[in-house]
C-alpha cells in the first residue's frame, strides 16, 4: 500500500491508504460533493467546505493535530484542490479510472469498491 502526495500551493502531504475509520467520514462528504457537482450548479460555499473537509480529514490522519484552519490558509488554484480530493479518494480505495468526487458527470456514481 503506497502513499500518494497531496500537493497544494507548493505544500505537500503524504497520504497513506486510509482505514475504514477515516473512510466513514470521507465518503459521505465525497458523495454529497459529487451530487452537488452532478447537478451542474455553480460552485458554492458548501462545495468548498466539502473539499476542505475531505482533504483535512486525510491530512489529519497522516499528521495528527493538523487542522482545517491550517488548510484554509493555503493559496492554490481550484483544480489543485480537486486533484487533492482525487488523491484522498484513491487512498480510500476508489478504483482507478473512476471519477473522484467533484469530477463526476451527471449520472455517474462513485464506487466504493463494494457496489
Amino acid at each position: 500500500m503506497e502513499k500518494e502526495t497531496i500537493k497544494l500551493g507548493g505544500k505537500q502531504w503524504d497520504i497513506p491508504m486510509l482505514p475504514i475509520a477515516v473512510m466513514k467520514h470521507v465518503y459521505p462528504r465525497a458523495s454529497a460533493l459529487q451530487r452537488l457537482r452532478a447537478e451542474g450548479e455553480r460552485i458554492t460555499t458548501e462545495d468548498f467546505d466539502m473539499v476542505i473537509e475531505i482533504i483535512t480529514i486525510a491530512i489529519a490522519y497522516a499528521q495528527p493535530g493538523f487542522t482545517k484552519v491550517e488548510l484554509e490558509k493555503v493559496v492554490a488554484p481550484f483544480p489543485e484542490w480537486m486533484k487533492a480530493v482525487g488523491v484522498v479518494m484513491r487512498q480510500c480505495g476508489a478504483q482507478e479510472g473512476e471519477a473522484p468526487a467533484g469530477e463526476a458527470k451527471a449520472g455517474e456514481t462513485l464506487s466504493t469498491g463494494m457496489n
